[in-house]
């Protein structure tokens, strides 16, 4: 039978496995103090500001994403 720090610690590992990649992808996007590298005021405004530090997408890297959602906020920044 398991004592219940164990089974807290499975929750834990649980409920950060379930958190999955968009919390993490997040934090890998913020500096030490928790503030957005590139704060925006919208998602579209805030992908401009990180692409504009960037040279612009190759023909070959635009063709090659899959969604269309991204397509589409992609099209919104550089046109």
């Amino acid at each position: 039978m398991k004592g219940g720090r164990e089974r807290e610690g499975e929750r834990e590992k649980e409920r950060e496995r379930k958190k999955g990649g968009g919390e993490r992808e997040k934090e890998r996007g913020r500096k030490k103090g928790g503030k957005p590298l590139y704060p925006g005021s919208s998602t579209i405004n805030q992908l401009d500001r990180i692409m504009s530090t960037l040279p612009p997408p190759s023909r070959q890297d635009v063709e090659s994403i899959k969604s269309p959602y991204a397509k589409a906020i992609l099209d919104q920044i550089i046109h």
